[in-house]
């Protein structure tokens, strides 16, 4: 059941049309919490890697056969100005799936490293959230929605942080 679970993690941002709470809910169910967190978190970062590497092959061929213009186009609107803060979001919030954010990451150019270290952390708090949040809440006396909006401030924080980083390297660079 494990390897099942952590194929199906790895194909979610890829190529499934199942939503990563349901494949997180049904590994949490049966395999438990901590088994379900660390292989869904390992899995769908590798598979939104593999995408990344995909779409950076293969992007034209999968935007016109899978008719992903327009959500090509709506990814690239929603991460013109706040690249990293987006993308994080947008793989936590179930606004786009990450099979479009894959595609659109190289296309408007960000870097694999940054991209694997965005999925890395936006992965480890959604699928957190799914594991979790009932502990949590329950440890803190906090409902559900407390603990989303809890884990949306740190991703904003951590965004934030790695802005800061990307100022000061660029700041360093131009001898400023």
């Amino acid at each position: 059941m494990l390897i099942l679970y952590f194929i199906c993690c790895i194909l979610q941002p890829i190529c499934l049309p199942v939503p990563e709470m349901i494949t997180v809910v049904w590994g949490l169910n049966e395999l438990g919490a901590v088994p379900s967190f660390v292989f869904g978190v390992l899995g769908t970062v590798m598979g939104t890697g593999l995408m990344y590497q995909f779409a950076c092959k293969a992007s034209d061929w999968i935007i016109t056969k899978l008719h992903y213009e327009d959500k090509i186009a709506c990814f690239e609107r929603y991460i013109r100005h706040y690249q990293i803060l987006i993308v994080a979001l947008l793989f936590v919030v179930p606004i786009l799936p990450d099979e479009i954010i894959g595609i659109g990451a190289p296309l408007v150019g960000i870097s694999f490293s940054k991209y694997m270290i965005l999925a890395a952390i936006s992965k480890t708090v959604s699928v957190g959230m799914i594991t979790f949040s009932e502990q949590i809440g329950r440890a803190f006396s906090i409902n559900k929605w407390q603990v989303i909006i809890i884990e949306l401030g740190i991703l904003m924080i951590i965004s934030k942080a790695i802005r800061l980083i990307e100022h000061r390297k660029l700041f360093n660079e131009n001898g400023v």
